[in-house]
């Protein structure tokens, strides 16, 4: 931390150092728009330096444990490049967010996102739920089969026979595709759309029509996908679960009895998290001017449910090595 401190303020006197010679330069050269050879040096130091030194020193250091680096970093990007990552695909099945760890390559993707989803007859429901029809099902799960193999063809012609890459994303580890870890985050979210339906705030059929472009595939599902696209094998597969604000889960901590007013707390944090993945998708079929009265009733309905309960998420992390 000593050295994260030292590091701040020095990046902070040359940003202001390079600020004034900056603005010194500009008042100084306003007929010729031209700096001198200092301030590229300046700007050389200042961009490529201290943006290197930070990075590496500070927070190599503080997420060099894997399993506190991938989750702390992986719910990141989760919230902040989801939307990038659901944006690109169809036309780049090759986006990805490489870092390299150990000599292996790790894939911090978003695989959970699908590409589209098809027009699906799920009434009242904007993800798999209980009751929802086998042909929603279906199609939830062929379009995130299509997605992955897509995904491994791609990377496949960028790695060397031998060569591994790992893989981090959302999961479940059961069969059942309804069960409390794969959904039920759409679940709460649909029960805040569906309050707002009955007071004639949005139109039901907007709900309708909406179907969340996520799936939550289990380790069944991804063994079989490997297996079928060919190009990697299985090093090893390891579910953790995680709870909704992204913190792993112990035994010891998992039955915390947690007071109202704190889980009332958590489910605003987690409906923002939440929040500022899905909206974007929201906006187009109900209007932007709902989401804060949406996201509103969305936290209370959360805050609620962890009140009584104790929900997770699975996190799948899976290391695949390249076959010859």
């Amino acid at each position: 931390m000593m050295l994260a401190k030292v590091s701040y303020f020095i990046f902070l006197f040359f940003y202001f150092f390079i600020f004034f010679r900056l603005k010194k330069n500009a008042s100084s050269r306003v007929a010729t728009c031209r700096w001198g050879p200092r301030t590229y040096i300046y700007l050389f130091f200042f961009f490529f330096f201290f943006k290197f030194f930070f990075f590496f020193f500070f927070f190599f250091k503080k997420f060099r444990n894997f399993e506190l680096w991938n989750r702390r970093l992986g719910l990141f990007l989760r919230s902040q490049q989801s939307l990038v990552h659901l944006q690109y695909r169809r036309n780049n099945p090759k986006l990805v967010t490489v870092f390299c760890v150990g000599g292996s390559w790790l894939f911090l993707r978003t695989l959970h996102w699908l590409s589209q989803v098809s027009d699906l007859d799920n009434k009242g429901k904007i993800y798999l739920s209980k009751t929802s029809p086998m042909s929603a099902h279906k199609a939830y799960a062929l379009q995130f089969q299509t997605d992955f193999s897509v995904f491994l063809r791609s990377r496949s012609e960028e790695l060397v026979p031998g060569g591994r890459m790992v893989l981090s994303f959302l999961g479940r580890s059961s069969t059942d595709p309804t069960t409390e870890e794969a959904c039920f985050q759409w679940e709460l979210l649909a029960q805040a759309l569906m309050s707002m339906a009955n007071e004639g705030i949005i139109e039901e059929e907007n709900i309708d029509a909406f179907n969340a472009p996520y799936y939550a595939a289990s380790s069944e599902e991804l063994k079989i996908a490997i297996e079928k696209e060919g190009s990697f094998s299985i090093d090893r597969l390891d579910i953790s679960p995680v709870d909704w604000e992204g913190e792993s889960i112990s035994e010891k901590s998992y039955d915390i009895v947690h007071s109202k007013p704190e889980s009332l707390t958590s489910g605003r944090r987690v409906a923002r998290t939440i929040r500022a993945v899905v909206e974007p998708m929201l906006e187009p079929t109900f209007g932007q001017n709902v989401m804060d009265e949406l996201f509103e009733r969305y936290a209370k309905i959360v805050g609620e449910y962890l009140y009584v309960s104790s929900p997770r998420y699975a996190l799948i992390i899976v290391s695949l090595v390249r076959m010859s």
